[in-house]
C-alpha cells in the first residue's frame, strides 16, 4: 500500500486556477490524507483523480481534514473521497503512520 500523509502545510505553487489534483492512485490500495492544509486555489474543485480507473475508487483511501484556503472547499470533491471524523484522525500521527522507531537525521 502506498501511503502520503501531509500534516499543516501550506500548498502555495503559484500556477493557474484549478490545475492540479491532490492525488491520483498509481495503484490500488492508495491512502493520502490532507490534515490541517493551506490549500491553494491551484487545486481542482473535484481534488482527487481515479487516473482512469473506476476500480481505484473501491480501494483508493483519499481522506481530509479541516484543511482552509481557496483549494479546500468541499462542495464539489469527488464522491468517493471523504472527510475523516475528530476521532479518525487521531490515527494520523507521525508515529502511526511511520512508525515509533523512525528518525530522520539532519546533517
Amino acid at each position: 500500500m502506498a501511503s502520503l500523509l501531509l500534516l499543516s502545510r501550506k500548498q502555495s505553487i503559484e500556477q493557474k486556477k484549478h490545475a492540479f489534483y491532490l492525488g491520483r492512485p498509481w495503484k490500488p490500495y492508495a491512502h493520502v490524507a490532507f490534515i490541517a492544509c493551506d490549500l491553494g486555489e491551484v487545486i481542482k474543485p473535484e481534488g482527487w483523480d481515479n487516473w482512469e480507473n473506476q476500480e481505484n475508487e473501491k480501494t483508493a483511501t483519499f481522506v481530509e481534514y479541516q484543511n482552509t484556503g481557496k483549494g479546500s472547499d468541499i462542495l464539489h470533491r469527488v464522491a468517493w473521497s471523504r472527510q475523516l471524523t475528530d476521532d479518525e484522525v487521531l490515527n494520523y500521527t507521525k508515529e502511526k503512520v511511520l512508525g515509533e522507531d523512525f528518525v530522520i537525521e539532519i546533517q
